[in-house]
């Protein structure tokens, strides 16, 4: 379990520090004058602080502390090629002192969330592994729900856009249900990406935001319309003027065939010949690409 060092030692060697667990291995390669300095060196694998190395008086490195519990840690000499012949690949043994493994990770619970309406009102039913939870939303006078109330569920898998010139915050029971369950589903799709970005519905009292003289959103008429930003192949909401073509094509056509599915078939995007939807007539792409580029439109 030793090695024996070459005597031309004086040269710099490539050390390849592997680190395995089940599935999982993490490497590290490190250039050094000397093998001693291992104890001090190979501290971190991927930023984590995951072990120390001790080196023990019969030349044996021994693992002082385990932070993850690993299966196997393996160091080889990789460079000079005159050290090639000596390269030995180390078993390296957990330290007597540390015998007791570390308590295991606190598994994460499931949580399964679904949203349903009625007429006044929105019900999101949550349960993960211990639990059953039921939060009802009320619309308020004009018969809208509050998006941004909406999103503070802990359950959402969508946020509302700060700094919006004229907030349009609200949508009906039925399109804010829409949002709430296909943001679910987008997120279990494509888990390592950031929450769906929703920018405007209607305001407060059912009808568009007035932007100057003119309505900010002329279709988006009880509450019936979603605005989304668009996200990218990285997973990212893309905020800019030309965000159609920074957009994903494979989850913006995602989103779409989603929201179409509940019912939400009218889809406005910045070219939507880009995500598979028929050609409009030039007119129609004039009124309506142009005001698109930013966000994907789906309403019903």
């Amino acid at each position: 379990m030793g090695f024996t060092l070459d005597p031309q030692g004086l040269a710099q060697h490539l050390i390849r520090v592997c680190l395995i667990r089940t599935g999982v291995v993490y490497e590290l390669f490190l250039l050094l004058d000397d093998y001693s300095t291992l104890d001090v060196g190979c501290r971190f694998i991927n930023g984590c602080d995951i072990y120390a190395l001790v080196r023990t008086n019969n030349g044996l490195f021994l693992c002082r502390k385990l932070y993850e519990w690993l299966t196997t840690i393996r160091l080889t000499v990789l460079y000079p090629i005159a050290c090639t012949k000596n390269a030995t690949t180390l078993f390296l043994l957990k330290s007597a002192i540390d015998t007791a493994k570390p308590e295991p990770e606190k598994e994460k619970l499931k949580i399964a969330a679904n949203a349903y309406y009625n007429g006044q009102s929105i019900t999101v039913e949550t349960s993960n592994n211990n639990s059953k939870d039921t939060k009802i939303y009320q619309t308020n006078k004009s018969g809208m729900i509050d998006v941004r109330d909406f999103s503070g569920h802990p359950a959402a898998k969508f946020i509302v856009a700060d700094g919006q010139n004229v907030p349009e915050e609200f949508l009906s029971p039925r399109a804010a249900t829409s949002l709430f369950n296909i943001a679910q589903k987008y997120s279990e799709t494509y888990p390592s990406d950031v929450k769906i970005v929703f920018t405007a519905g209607s305001a407060s009292n059912g009808k568009p935001g007035i932007c100057g003289a003119e309505p900010c959103h002329r279709s988006h008429q009880q509450g019936s319309c979603v605005d989304i930003r668009y996200m990218s192949s990285g997973g990212k909401d893309i905020k800019s003027d030309t965000a159609y073509k920074e957009a994903d094509v494979p989850r913006t056509v995602w989103l779409i065939k989603a929201f179409g599915k509940d019912g939400l078939t009218k889809v406005y995007t910045g070219d939507d010949t880009r995500f598979g939807l028929p050609d409009k007539t030039p007119k129609s792409r004039s009124d309506t690409e142009v005001v698109h580029r930013h966000h994907l439109h789906c309403g019903y």
